[in-house]
C-alpha cells in the first residue's frame, strides 16, 4: 500500500517534506505550462499565493522521500558527472511522486533535462 499525499490543500505539509514541493519537475512544467510569461520575461514564471494552493501535490510519498534523499545526493557531488546523476534522479523521482508514468514522464524529464543543458 502507498503513501499518499492529499491531492490539493495541505501545501503547507507537503512543504515541511524534505523538499520544497516547488522543486519537484512535474510540479514546474505544469507551473509553466499555465504560466510562462507572467514574471519579467516569457522565460520566468510568477506564482500568487493562490495559483500556488492549487498545484496538485505529490501522490506518491515513498518517491517523494526518494526525490529528497537524491537531490541532497547531488548537493553534496564532488563531481560534475556525479551531481548530473543525482539531478536526473532526482528529477524522476519526483515526477513518479507526481504520478507520472510512461510517456508523460519522458516528456517531463526530456523538457527539463533540455533546460538544464543535460
Amino acid at each position: 500500500m502507498r503513501a499518499r499525499f492529499p491531492q490539493r490543500g495541505g501545501i503547507l505539509r507537503a512543504m515541511h517534506t524534505p523538499i520544497p514541493h516547488r522543486s519537484a519537475r512535474a510540479f514546474a512544467a505544469r507551473a509553466v505550462a499555465l504560466y510562462a510569461g507572467s514574471a519579467l520575461s516569457a522565460a520566468t514564471i510568477k506564482l500568487s499565493a493562490r495559483q500556488l494552493l492549487e498545484m496538485p501535490l505529490p501522490r506518491d510519498a515513498r518517491q517523494w522521500m526518494r526525490s529528497a534523499r537524491e537531490l541532497k545526493r547531488a548537493s553534496l557531488a564532488r563531481t560534475p558527472a556525479a551531481r548530473e546523476r543525482a539531478l536526473r534522479a532526482f528529477a524522476s523521482a519526483s515526477c513518479q511522486a507526481h504520478g507520472l508514468r510512461g510517456r508523460e514522464l519522458a516528456e517531463v524529464l526530456a523538457f527539463w533535462e533540455s533546460r538544464m543543458g543535460f
